[in-house]
């Protein structure tokens, strides 16, 4: 190898050890970014959080299947449900959509189908509820998906639905299950089970 060889080809290390530096430099702006956006977020201002995740999701600079992107994508949408923004539907369903395998995405569904029940949008939330994987969720969630989603049911008259849903939960003991209980046995009342009622 020549000396005009060798003078290339270090020049040519030292442009591809600059580029990752800046790389490396760029990389750790946007992990300051999420730091910032995750403290917003655990500081309750949703806002501030959603704006600074969605910065980070959106970089293209991070591999579309980054632990720090997805995260930031979800938490986006999460802050958006917080809010009550008209864009929630939208930030989570594309959220799910590019994070299919996520851990997260049994989380946003459940999330998103609690927010369209607090929307007293209960078709909705219904479908959502229907996608959610309920041995995902821990057992308080596990009794607010049964509770949430048998009244769901219960606004659409599918009382038999309804009743499933409520009998899950009415021998556990959590916040949800005296309102199933009663929900179950205004049901079974009217349906002429006065015994069980």
């Amino acid at each position: 190898m020549t000396i005009k060889h060798f003078s290339i080809a270090l020049t040519m290390l030292l442009l591809v050890l600059a580029l990752h530096g800046q790389q490396s430099a760029y990389l750790l702006a946007q992990n300051a970014t999420y730091k910032t956006a995750v403290d917003f977020y655990e500081k309750g201002n949703y806002g501030s959080a959603k704006e600074f995740f969605l910065q980070v999701a959106e970089n293209e600079s991070y591999d579309k299947d980054s632990e720090i992107r997805a995260r930031s994508s979800f938490y986006a949408a999460m802050c958006a449900m917080k809010l009550f923004n008209d864009d929630a539907e939208y930030l989570t369903n594309r959220f799910i959509g590019e994070y299919g395998s996520h851990t997260l995405v049994n989380e946003a569904r459940f999330q998103l189908a609690n927010y369209f029940y607090a929307s007293k949008k209960y078709n909705s939330a219904l479908e959502y509820y229907l996608g959610v994987d309920k041995e995902k969720l821990n057992k308080e969630d596990q009794a607010e998906y049964f509770f949430k989603k048998g009244y769901c049911y219960f606004t659409k008259d599918d009382y038999e639905n309804a009743r499933v849903a409520f009998y899950e939960i009415i021998d556990l003991d959590t916040k949800y299950t005296p309102p199933a209980v009663y929900y179950y046995a205004h049901i079974n009342y009217a349906q002429q089970n006065y015994q069980t009622a």
